[in-house]
């Protein structure tokens, strides 16, 4: 989540005291961090539960 607001500009420098470009360099790290952090395959559910 934290990953989430810095990229968005929620924490840190707020997003309104930067350039266009370092705005756009924040998100792209942000999405590529937060990229880096989901795996491509859906969590298994187990079976026979409930």
């Amino acid at each position: 989540m934290h990953t989430a607001k810095v990229a968005l500009g929620e924490r840190g420098t707020p997003w309104w005291d930067q350039p266009e470009s370092e705005r756009r360099a924040r998100w792209t790290e942000g999405l590529a961090a937060l990229d880096a952090t989901t795996s491509e395959e859906p969590a298994e559910e187990s079976a026979g539960e409930g």
